[in-house]
């Protein structure tokens, strides 16, 4: 029986599930999704660790990014949090123990306690780090978790099948608005691409759910195993992040696609294929070729983000990087985590920062706070004025905040240091795994995927507060916990 378990749904009864659950957040509004399926999640969640299904517990995490809110995501990730303290207290519970990933961010959650008790010192704000934890550290939750349990390969492909069946679900439920109003519209209209998001809680969250999936399978392109259909899926889930205006993802793709190429692939495919090679000298010479023959219209079009009035992110960044606006140690050590443009900072500055009548806001008996930083960095790069003209302009690239520069200030040099070497490490363990596995397509889908979406987070994160948002950075610190599976198996083979 537990072997039965452990193995999850069968697949028909896995895609029968997964359309009646879809179909039910779709009836129901967000609200209604947090307050039906918040305790539904609690509940399986506490069953399969009661029978130790492990999968079950890793598919109900995943489906937990399509309720159209961040609070399920939230919720699961403090549950399991809940659950792993449990396991260390209970006398006689062994688990797995990993380090590797979970080395660097204590390293950064130690560099960020240290960087807000200093900050206590210049000015107090209490709830920094909470609100942190809350954002950013919460996320890491299913690394911490999954990484001890033990799946088999068999388990693993599993899990990544069951991904693939939520991803081709949003597509379906995207393509359905996307008949109603039309490619024609949706393509002509700034804001209509918005509302293509299946039951995720926006567009861009679609769009990173479709890449993960089309990443997952570059190494089933890049080795000439096309099948028709597996294809035609890939291309319409291309074409729906298209449609769902994901064009910062999609640019962030072929950025990251553009340096596995030409930089890791030296260390990754001992061997090359032509297609590889093909595609590497293409890319070579079109981008140069394509930039310097559309530069005017480029530059006609971009400008007002670099030099015009909508050059707020630029000024956060040369703000941010600048030494003389803040003591020292707080260059060096930081801000303190959830002081200035991280989520956690500006979801209690709206006393300075301005929030629409639809933005999230916290709840009324938590005081609206904004430190020193964020008056003195934010405070007049985004006033009521300029957030009411998004129609105008492009909200993404026109508001000053990203996660690159909040991380930088609120974590220092030092701190910012290790998050970046986490990074590193991560694609160092994905190259290590690609190359030693012997079988094992999904494992190897896996680790070049986890390779491209670590370099898409990185290039987007430029322009996104993508490190605390919720579900990329739980499908992000998931796969980790996949990756390290993966990387104990070839360790126990070697032994």
């Amino acid at each position: 029986m537990k072997g039965k378990l452990a193995s999850g749904l069968i697949r028909p009864a896995e895609l029968a599930i997964i359309a009646l659950l879809l179909f039910a957040v779709v009836l129901t509004q967000s609200y209604l999704n947090v307050l039906v399926f918040i305790p539904l999640i609690v509940m399986l969640t506490f069953w399969f660790w009661m029978s130790e299904n492990t999968v079950m517990q890793a598919k109900l995490g995943l489906f937990t990014i399509c309720l159209g809110s961040e609070m399920p995501i939230y919720v699961f990730c403090a549950f399991l949090f809940f659950l792993m303290l449990f396991e260390f207290a209970a006398k006689g519970k062994k688990t797995v123990k990993t380090y590797s990933v979970g080395i660097f961010l204590a390293l950064i959650f130690g560099v960020g306690f240290v960087a807000y008790l200093i900050s206590q010192v210049y000015e107090v704000n209490s709830f920094s780090y909470f609100f942190y934890l809350i954002t950013f550290g919460s996320l890491t939750a299913p690394y911490f978790y999954f990484s001890r349990k033990v799946f088999s390969q068999g388990e693993r492909k599993n899990i990544l099948h069951f991904l693939y069946l939520l991803a081709f679900g949003q597509c379906l439920i995207s393509l359905l608005y996307i008949t109603d109003v039309g490619v024609a519209e949706i393509l002509t209209k700034s804001s209509t691409p918005d509302l293509v998001k299946g039951t995720l809680d926006s567009s861009n969250s679609l769009g990173y759910l479709l890449l993960l999936v089309l990443v997952l399978n570059v190494n089933w392109l890049l080795e000439n195993k096309i099948k028709l259909g597996k294809l035609l899926v890939l291309l319409l889930m291309l074409g729906v992040a298209f449609l769902s205006d994901s064009k910062a993802q999609l640019v962030a793709l072929a950025a990251s696609v553009f340096i596995m190429i030409l930089f890791i692939d030296f260390f990754l495919i001992h061997k090359r294929k032509l297609l590889v090679k093909t595609m590497a000298i293409a890319l070579v010479i079109f981008i140069p070729f394509f930039v310097v023959q559309n530069i005017s219209r480029l530059s006609q079009k971009y400008d007002s983000y670099i030099t015009g009035n909508n050059n707020k992110k630029l000024m956060y960044y040369s703000r941010a990087v600048n030494y003389e606006n803040r003591p020292m140690i707080q260059y060096l050590i930081g801000t303190g985590p959830g002081t200035c443009g991280s989520r956690a900072a500006n979801a209690r500055a709206y006393d300075v920062l301005y929030k629409g009548r639809d933005a999230f806001k916290l709840p009324a008996f938590i005081p609206a706070f904004s430190s020193r930083h964020t008056v003195n960095m934010l405070g007049d790069l985004y006033t009521q004025g300029y957030a009411e003209s998004t129609f105008e302009r492009s909200a993404l690239l026109g508001n000053p905040f990203n996660s690159i520069a909040a991380f930088f200030v609120e974590l220092g040099v030092i701190g910012f240091a290790f998050l970046l070497s986490l990074f590193v490490f991560v694609i160092a363990q994905c190259i290590h795994v690609f190359n030693h596995v012997k079988s094992g397509i999904k494992d190897k889908n896996l680790a070049l995927g986890l390779i491209l979406l670590t370099l898409i987070i990185i290039i987007t994160s430029m322009i996104d507060q993508v490190l605390e948002r919720g579900m990329m950075m739980y499908l992000f610190w998931f796969m980790c916990a996949v990756l390290i599976n993966t990387r104990r198996e070839l360790r126990s083979k070697s032994s």
